[in-house]
């Protein structure tokens, strides 16, 4: 992570042992519960403005008025 990757405030979302993070540099990316280490990010997806973790996987809209969906298993 570098200085520009900043969480937004509030937006984040846990499933499983998995916490979802929304990031300013418009990275999606997802961190082990039990210690917080990175598992993997997703980039270019603007600026989200809501993220929700389900059992199959994870969705997510953004400011430009996109909705993503990230399966189950994307993530590392």
């Amino acid at each position: 992570m570098t200085e520009k990757d900043k969480a937004q405030p509030l937006i984040l979302s846990a499933s499983a042992d998995r916490v979802y993070v929304a990031y300013t540099s418009e990275k999606l990316c997802a961190h082990t519960i039990a210690d917080g280490t990175l598992v993997d990010c997703f980039t270019n997806v603007n600026t989200l403005s809501g993220i929700t973790a389900t059992a199959d996987g994870v969705y997510a809209n953004s400011y430009n008025q996109r909705l993503f969906y990230f399966q189950k298993g994307a993530f590392g």
